[in-house]
């Protein structure tokens, strides 16, 4: 939305800015350094670890407001698909709850900084902050990917490799349904049905015109039949 929309609405806004060229006091326009306090924002291992916890700029005493940089991305740029993974809400409060411990933070969190806002669950994290709740114990539902010995910990349950994912996330993942696109001798290990097709390249078996079903052992015929022409 435009910016008249929130000032028709009768809400405060305040309008900051990084350059010093523009910064304006008697238009309303501030410098960013003088009244928001944040951490560092270049966030690279998306899903391995939490935001970056060091100090970036803004006042560390005194009254500002105080930003989480929330955004991720491992070539710099905008990522939706690690956005997904990092705007999940058991996350953000997470992270809001080791934010909040810093020292230029004072106990305090007024912004939080995301990309691609539409994934994940950003508003239900926000919902929650804003009732006074992020004293209470957060831990990550099955699925977030985390490091075991550090992130994992917040699991509500354990963690383990999921091959979906092909990194280690909280829960076990469940099995795969038929159809699902899998490699012979690892991921197809994984699937429900423990028969792939013909040449085992997804989960489940494939169905003659005349109702045969062609399993593991059906790839196994086949192989030897193509080896013995091979042979001739």
């Amino acid at each position: 939305k435009t910016l008249d929309h929130y000032i028709n609405q009768g809400q405060r806004v305040l309008i900051v800015t990084s350059k010093e060229e523009n910064i304006n006091i008697t238009k309303g326009i501030h410098d960013t350094n003088e009244v928001i306090t944040e951490n560092n924002y270049k966030w690279r291992e998306c899903y391995l670890e939490g935001p970056l916890t060091g100090y970036r700029r803004g006042p560390e005493t005194g009254q500002s407001a105080k930003l989480m940089n929330s955004f991720c991305s491992k070539f710099g740029i905008g990522d939706e698909k690690s956005s997904e993974e990092v705007n999940g809400k058991d996350k953000i409060l997470y992270n809001a709850q080791n934010f909040l411990k810093l020292p230029f933070a004072q106990n305090k969190i007024n912004i939080i900084l995301v990309d691609y806002y539409e994934t994940g669950d950003v508003f239900g994290a926000q919902e929650t902050i804003r009732e006074g709740r992020l004293n209470e114990t957060i831990c990550w539902g099955d699925g977030a990917t985390c490091a075991a010995g550090t992130t994992c910990d917040a699991c509500c349950n354990s963690h383990s490799l999921w091959p979906s994912k092909y990194v280690t996330a909280c829960g076990k993942e469940p099995c795969w349904s038929d159809g699902t696109a899998c490699d012979v001798g690892t991921t197809c290990e994984h699937c429900c049905n423990e028969d792939g097709n013909a040449l085992e390249t997804k989960c489940g078996g494939e169905t003659s015109s005349g109702g045969t079903k062609f399993g593991a052992g059906f790839r196994c015929k086949l192989l030897g039949l193509f080896f013995f022409f091979l042979l001739l």
